[in-house]
């Protein structure tokens, strides 16, 4: 706080002399995308859009956190008068005294310290103002050096922090990615299960065919083996009937009658053998 309350009064001291009640400013650092996507989708949200953060603490629900926040840490030091004295000093007796009034009160106290010996002016008195006197040549001198020397070790531990936060956040939002993707992989289960539902399907579908098939090829053996038996059973009754047949004519034919019947049919081949 030193440090930049040093740097901050040489640089007033370049410009001007006078001392003013109004804040510099300092100018707004660059935002990375990443941060800026922080600022919005956490920090600038909704009370409803923001995500929920576990708390470590533990509060009760009469916890007035509007009225008393919870403390944070400021970026910069409050502005400051002679290197100690408050702005808030000044602001505070403004519209009292005006803006020399505290000027006017501050060293009419140190009159009255003075004036009632409760500042007694000793002999170590002239060691104080040469005190004051050197810190004041070191400040004028060296001041801007020694506030940049500090500024800039604020500036890398800053630095070091945001960073580890950028990595932190990366990492989060690669972690939150991954779940994004695996969430989106699961998505596709849906589809792998109909799909499997459908292979298990037609695979019954194939298994049904199959015995299907079977049950008609035992059908048709059974019944060809059928047809065959009757097939059989004609061929040998007929065969049968045929010996029967021609056993009982055989039988029933007298020698006579085959001598007639071959004298008959030479006479039937010379009357055939006349006529050629």
């Amino acid at each position: 706080m030193l440090a930049r309350q040093l740097l901050r009064a040489g640089n007033l001291r370049h410009t001007s002399r006078v001392f003013s009640s109004s804040q510099v400013t300092p100018p707004a650092p660059s935002q990375s995308p990443l941060e800026a996507a922080y600022k919005k989708y956490v920090v600038d949200a909704k009370p409803w859009e923001k995500p929920v953060i576990p708390v470590m603490v533990t509060e009760g629900p009469e916890r007035d956190e509007k009225n008393f926040p919870r403390p944070t840490i400021k970026l910069h030091a409050d502005p400051c008068r002679f290197l100690f004295i408050p702005e808030s000093w000044f602001d505070m007796l403004y519209n009292k005294l005006g803006v020399t009034g505290p000027y006017t009160l501050g060293g009419g106290y140190i009159m009255y310290l003075f004036s009632k010996e409760i500042w007694v002016m000793d002999h170590d008195l002239p060691y104080v103002a040469c005190l004051f006197t050197v810190l004041a040549g070191t400040y004028y001198k060296y001041g801007d050096l020694i506030a940049r020397y500090f500024i800039d070790n604020m500036e890398r531990e800053e630095n070091i922090m945001k960073n580890w936060k950028l990595k932190n956040m990366q990492a989060h939002e690669d972690n939150i990615k991954m779940f994004e993707k695996e969430i989106w992989r699961s998505e596709s289960q849906k589809e792998i299960f109909v799909a499997k539902k459908e292979n298990v399907l037609m695979q019954l579908e194939a298994e049904y065919r199959r015995r299907a098939n079977e049950v008609y090829q035992q059908v048709k053996r059974r019944l060809d083996y059928q047809l065959q038996i009757q097939t059989i059973d004609r061929r040998i009754a007929h065969k049968h009937m045929v010996n029967w047949i021609i056993d009982n004519v055989k039988k029933s034919i007298t020698p006579q009658q085959e001598k007639e019947s071959l004298k008959k049919c030479f006479a039937d081949l010379q009357s055939l053998a006349a006529k050629a």
